[in-house]
């Protein structure tokens, strides 16, 4: 990746977040832990559980998990990620989180060479919300969702092609798109990876930060429903790369943005279920809110957040060309 023509800087924190090695080694056929986090530490290379509390922490050189009691949140490495379900404690195994959130969270972020071994690093597309007659969000002023994402996407297209990656947009101007175009433009294109770039309203004018969706995994709820969906669509193929996708870009966008912080997020939106290879949802702010429409209206700031965006996306290529160079250098 040819960083320094892009004017970026992977800050200390992001490039170490890329860090965390793989555990066993790549392409290992493995029985995972079935979510009791005693198991998950042992196999994972972590100290015991420590209780403090209602939080549980696990912890070693690379990483450290905070998970708490009743509740989905997880911190890993400081990013917040909202789990398929709550930490629950048990008498008899003591604390345990459900087998989709070892496989689908802990697994591709801990061995994230496994998990992205054979994904693509050739191919970005861009994918600016909305457009044409479909406004989408709108703030009380008529600041309209549609605009501003296409400002972000459009600065984070510039960006990426400085660093020597190809890149496609769904749209480069206001027109109409439905749902399956953009995921048809995806496939056609062979892309590699799939963002979604979008803001967000709400009734609560007071709501207000930054958060990036994943699909759910089948047979689970996602985080803002306790329905569940045991389907599997397009794009739960790519469950493991959609978590450490997610991670990277949502990672980049928190250190660059200086917004609330919502957490990776768990969805069924039609990008994602039918997206044909790695693919995320960002929702880069409220324009509910005044002050962050405010924000968001200020081209220097959505700058900001494209620049994040970009770094999260370097960073999540630079891990799939390690993968692959791991893999070569295993079958050799």
């Amino acid at each position: 990746m040819k960083l320094a023509r892009t004017g970026i800087i992977i800050t200390a924190a992001l490039a170490a977040a890329a860090s965390i090695s793989a555990c066993p080694d790549v392409a290992a056929e493995v029985r995972l832990p079935r979510g009791h986090l005693r198991e998950c530490a042992e196999f994972y290379g972590f100290r015991a559980p420590r209780a403090s509390g209602k939080y549980v922490t696990l912890e070693n050189e690379f990483a450290t998990m905070t998970f708490q009691v009743g509740s989905r949140k997880l911190l890993f490495n400081g990013a917040l990620i909202w789990m398929h379900g709550e930490l629950m404690e048990e008498r008899r195994n003591g604390f345990s989180i459900q087998p989709e959130d070892v496989s689908c969270i802990l697994d591709p972020l801990l061995r994230a060479d496994n998990a992205l071994c054979n994904e693509g690093f050739r191919k970005v597309v861009l994918d600016p919300g909305h457009g044409g007659r479909d406004e989408g969000a709108a703030s009380k002023g008529g600041t309209q969702e549609k605009k501003i994402v296409l400002r972000i996407a459009s600065a984070a297209e510039k960006m990426l092609e400085a660093a020597g990656v190809s890149v496609q947009m769904t749209r480069a101007d206001d027109t109409t798109l439905s749902l399956a175009d953009r995921s048809n433009i995806a496939r056609k294109a062979k892309a590699d990876l799939f963002v979604s770039i979008h803001l967000n309203s709400a009734g609560d004018p007071s709501v207000n930060g930054i958060e990036t969706y994943v699909l759910t995994a089948s047979g689970c709820a996602g985080t803002t429903s306790s329905r569940t969906d045991r389907r599997m669509y397009a794009g739960n193929r790519n469950d493991a790369a959609n978590t450490v996708l997610g991670y990277y870009v949502h990672k980049g966008l928190m250190l660059n943005a200086n917004s609330a912080d919502r957490g990776i997020k768990r969805a069924r939106f039609q990008v994602l279920r039918d997206a044909p290879c790695p693919a995320v949802l960002i929702e880069c702010g409220f324009l509910s809110n005044d002050r962050q429409e405010a924000k968001l209206l200020d081209p220097s700031y959505a700058d900001k957040i494209a620049e994040g965006l970009t770094r999260g996306i370097l960073i999540y290529l630079e891990r799939v060309r390690r993968a692959h160079s791991i893999l070569d250098r295993a079958a050799r």
